[in-house]
Order: C-alpha cells, then sequence, then structure tokens
C-alpha cells in the first residue's frame, strides 16, 4: 500500500486529473503537513468537494440535523449507563476539559457522539478549525465551484441508521480506557503525519466493526458515481475522511475496478 493522503485520479489518457485528498478532521498541525501542495493544487482545478458542506444547511434541516443527533425522546446518557461510568465521565469534562458544564449540554446526545466531542475539545488547537473545511474557505477564496458527494438525508441516515447499543458499549470503553484510547487517537495523528496508511487501516477496522457498513460502505455506494460526475464536469479536488478510501472495500479500490488511473502523489 502507497504511503499517500493525496492521489492524482485519471481516466484513460484525459486531461486535466482530478484529485482525492484523504483527510482527518482535526485541528492539529500532523494533519495539516500537505497544505502549501494543496493550496497550490486549488490553483489547478475547477471543482472543490467534500462529503458535505453543513453550511449549506438551511434553519429546518440544521434543526432536523440537531435531532437526529439526539437520543429517542425521553432517553438521555445518564440513564443509559451505569452511576459509576457517569461519575467517571463527569469527571473526564470537569479534570481534564475544565468544562463540567458541557456534559449538562450533550446529555440528550447520542452515544457515539462523545468521545469525538471530547477529542476535539481536548486536541491541539494549531489551526482555526479541521483541514476539510479550512481547505473549503480557500476553495471559496479561490471562487471554486463547491459541490457536495453525499445528500443532506443521506448525512440523517448515518445517525439514524447506527443501533443504541454498540454505542454504548464504545462510550463505556472509552470511559474506562480513557488513557489507552487517548494514546491510540494520538497515534493516529502521528501514523496520519507519517503516512502510515497500513496502521490507520488497522486501527479503523477495529474501531468500526460491525457499524462499518453504515458509516462507511454504504455512504461509499452513494459517493463513488458522484464522484465519477464530478470529474467528467472538470478538475476538480474532493476532500473526504481517509477511511473512506482505504482499504479491500474503499473508494481507491472501487476507482480503479472502474477503469481509473489512481497515482499517488504525498
Amino acid at each position: 500500500m502507497h504511503q499517500a493522503f493525496l492521489w492524482e485520479i485519471k481516466q484513460g489518457g484525459q486531461a486535466p486529473p482530478s484529485f482525492v485528498l484523504g483527510s482527518m478532521h482535526s485541528t492539529d498541525q500532523r494533519v495539516f503537513g500537505g497544505l502549501e501542495q494543496l493550496t497550490a493544487l486549488l490553483k489547478e482545478v475547477e471543482y472543490f468537494a467534500l462529503e458535505f458542506d453543513s453550511q449549506t444547511l438551511n434553519e429546518e434541516q440544521q434543526l432536523q440535523l440537531h435531532l437526529a443527533q439526539q437520543l429517542p425522546q425521553g432517553q438521555q446518557l445518564s440513564d443509559l449507563v451505569s452511576p459509576s461510568i457517569w461519575r467517571k465521565l463527569q469527571e473526564l469534562f470537569a479534570q481534564e476539559l475544565g468544562m463540567p458544564f458541557l456534559l449538562d449540554q450533550l446529555v440528550h446526545s447520542r452515544p457515539m457522539l462523545i468521545p469525538q466531542f471530547y477529542n476535539q475539545w481536548k486536541s491541539a488547537k494549531d489551526y482555526p478549525m479541521a483541514l476539510d473545511h479550512y481547505l473549503l474557505q480557500l476553495a471559496q477564496t479561490e471562487e471554486l465551484q463547491i459541490e457536495n458527494l453525499e445528500t443532506f438525508e443521506e448525512m440523517l441516515s448515518v445517525f439514524e441508521n447506527l443501533p443504541i447499543a454498540p454505542q454504548i458499549w464504545a462510550l463505556k470503553k472509552f470511559v474506562c480506557q480513557r488513557g489507552k484510547q487517548w494514546k491510540k487517537f494520538q497515534q493516529s495523528l502521528d501514523a496520519y503525519a507519517a503516512g502510515n496508511l497500513p496502521y490507520l487501516l488497522k486501527q479503523q477496522q477495529k474501531v468500526s466493526g460491525k457499524s462499518r457498513r453504515v458509516i462507511l460502505l454504504q455512504r461509499n455506494q452513494a459517493i463513488l458515481p458522484r464522484m465519477q460526475k464530478l470529474m467528467k464536469k472538470g478538475p476538480s479536488l474532493m476532500v473526504l475522511g481517509l477511511y473512506h478510501l482505504i482499504g479491500s472495500q474503499g473508494l481507491l479500490r472501487s476507482l480503479k475496478q472502474k477503469g481509473y488511473l489512481v497515482r499517488p502523489l504525498f
């Protein structure tokens, strides 16, 4: 497996090419290692695409997304875990984040969101926003055409179709093995900076487990034809979560099977 996070995509002898970047949603500088090359690349393409640009949501859609991220009415996190787990979670937010009140605001959120929220707040703030949104701003400055690779309805379905039980199990593991979990998160950022794709693929397969079908595979089936359609329109830079791209069922392999030439750049 090539040690790269940016790939050039061509179909046959067609020119100019398009590009696909596998990103990690983080403000840590380890994710921004190729920023100079990516900034230059934005001047060569006509289109820029994310999985979904949340800035395009209207008020009604924002409310729908908020509700989709909440537990069923009448449920709250403190009722789904034991009192000891809940106390440990409160301690994490109070002692490590210094924001105990935030957990009270998240008490109705789906369990899968808590570790994500915690990691985002505890991580280094080397950049004002995560890499994908940072590149989006640069693309808007270059007046590129902005496209989404997923629909709003598909984004909602990720939350609606994931069962609660494995989310609760993952939250308990996160709380009880916090030091180990944080170390793994840091190792993943190190691996990204080093271009260590095999390590990241192995970690992704461990973490997603049975949820992989909903989180990745079903979404990839919808994303692939939109990538193909966009590349026909003109040279594009498409930014997706890295785990959508790599592995035996990733989008890079699917593109190769469709006849595209996929060349790693960095």
